[in-house]
C-alpha cells in the first residue's frame, strides 16, 4: 500500500508537470470531438488503466473496475475516430492503416518479449505473427474493426444513411455479447470483452449524432442552471456506475447468472465512460494537459507495454527507472510505426 501511494503522488507530479507546461505554452481548450480532445481522452483512458493495473499488483483490493473504464473510453473514442474518418474518405487504406498501427506494434512488442526472455523458437515466432497469446485488447479491437468494415461496405452499396449503420453495428456487438456471454463463458477472466460491447458502437452514433448532442448540450447549457444540470448528470453517472462496482466487489453481481452479470458490468463500464466525457467537456481546463496529450499519442503503444513495467516495480528507485524505460520504449515505438506508416502510405 505504501508503494502505491508513493505511485499517486508520482503520478500527481507528473499531471501538474504537464498542466504547468500547458499552462506555459498557452494551450487553448480543445473543441468537442477534435483530434486534441479525443487525445487527451486516450492519455486519460490509458493514466487510468496504468493506475488500476499497478495498484492491482502493489495490493490493492477493488481497484480493477477503474481499468475497465479506462478501457471503455479508450474505446468510444476508437469507434468516433473511426467514423469520423470514414465519413471523410471511405473505407480507403482501410486495412493498410490497421495494420500498420495495430497489428505491427504488436508484433514489434510480441518479438521485443521474445528476445528479452530469449525463447527463438519458431513455434513462438509463429504465434507471435498470428497473435496469439497477445493482450485480449488487441483481439478484441481486431473484431471491432471487421464488423465495423463488413457493415460500412453493406451500407456504402445499398445507400444506408450513417445512423442505419450505427444502428446496426449496435445490434452486431449487442450479438457478440450474446455469443459472447452465453457459448464462450471466459471463468478465469470473466466480463473483460462482454462488458466493453456498447463501448466502441457508442463512439460511433456520438460521431454520427455530433451536431445534434451539441446542439442538445448548448440548450441544455443556456438554461438557467444548466452547468448545473450537466454537472449532477455527470456526477450521477458516475455514482451509478460506482455503486455497480461495490456490489461486484461484494460479490452480489458474481453470483447472478454469468449472462446477467455481463449486462450488468456492460452498464457499469458505460455509465463510468459517460461520466468522463461529460466531465471532460464541462472542466475542460483540468484536462488540457501536456502529458495527457502525449500519453494520448501513444496510448495503444503504452497499453501494450505497460504490465512487464509494472510487474518490475520493487521500490522508488525501481519505479522511477520503469516509468522511464516505459516512456522511453512507448514512444520509440510510436515513432517506428509513424516512419513506417509514412514510407507505406506513399507507396
Amino acid at each position: 500500500m505504501k508503494m502505491f501511494f508513493i505511485f499517486c503522488i508520482f503520478l500527481i507530479v507528473i499531471y501538474a508537470a504537464g498542466y504547468l507546461g500547458a499552462f506555459l505554452k498557452k494551450e487553448q481548450p480543445y473543441q468537442f470531438g477534435d483530434r486534441a480532445h479525443t487525445n487527451t481522452l486516450k492519455g486519460f483512458a490509458i493514466l487510468l488503466v496504468i493506475w488500476a493495473h499497478c495498484g492491482a499488483d502493489m495490493g490493492v483490493g477493488g481497484i480493477q473496475f477503474v481499468a475497465g473504464a479506462g478501457v471503455a473510453v479508450f474505446l468510444v473514442c476508437s469507434g468516433y475516430g473511426l467514423m469520423c474518418s470514414c465519413k471523410k474518405s471511405g473505407l480507403s487504406f482501410f486495412w493498410r492503416k490497421r495494420l500498420l498501427r495495430v497489428i505491427v506494434p504488436c508484433w514489434i512488442v510480441n518479438f521485443l518479449l521474445q528476445v528479452y526472455e530469449k525463447d527463438y523458437s519458431v513455434s513462438r515466432f509463429i504465434a507471435s505473427i498470428l497473435l496469439k497469446g497477445s493482450n485480449w485488447f488487441v483481439l478484441y479491437i481486431i473484431i471491432c474493426y471487421i464488423l465495423f468494415w463488413c457493415i460500412r461496405r453493406f451500407c456504402e452499396e445499398k445507400k444506408l444513411s450513417d445512423q442505419k449503420m450505427a444502428g446496426m453495428i449496435t445490434i452486431a456487438f449487442m450479438i457478440w455479447f450474446v455469443i459472447e456471454s452465453c457459448f464462450f463463458p471466459n471463468k478465469g477472466m470473466p466480463f473483460l470483452e462482454a462488458r466493453q460491447m456498447l463501448s466502441f458502437p457508442l463512439g460511433i452514433g456520438i460521431a454520427v449524432w455530433k451536431e445534434d448532442i451539441i446542439e442538445i448540450w448548448n440548450r441544455v447549457k443556456e438554461k438557467k442552471h444548466g452547468t448545473l444540470i450537466l454537472v449532477t448528470t455527470a456526477f450521477t453517472l458516475a455514482a451509478a456506475g460506482g455503486a455497480g462496482q461495490i456490489m461486484a466487489q461484494s460479490g452480489f453481481i458474481e453470483a447472478l447468472p454469468y449472462v446477467l452479470s455481463n449486462i450488468l458490468y456492460l452498464i457499469v463500464d458505460l455509465l463510468l465512460a459517460c461520466a468522463v466525457l461529460i466531465i471532460s467537456v464541462i472542466w475542460k481546463r483540468l484536462f488540457v494537459n501536456l502529458f495527457l496529450q502525449k500519453a494520448g499519442e501513444a496510448a495503444y503503444e503504452l497499453f501494450l507495454l505497460h504490465l512487464p513495467f509494472i510487474y518490475r516495480i520493487e521500490d522508488m528507485e525501481s519505479m522511477v527507472f520503469n516509468g522511464v524505460l516505459l516512456t522511453v520504449f512507448a514512444s520509440g515505438l510510436r515513432f517506428i510505426d509513424r516512419k513506417i506508416f509514412s514510407f507505406i502510405g506513399k507507396r
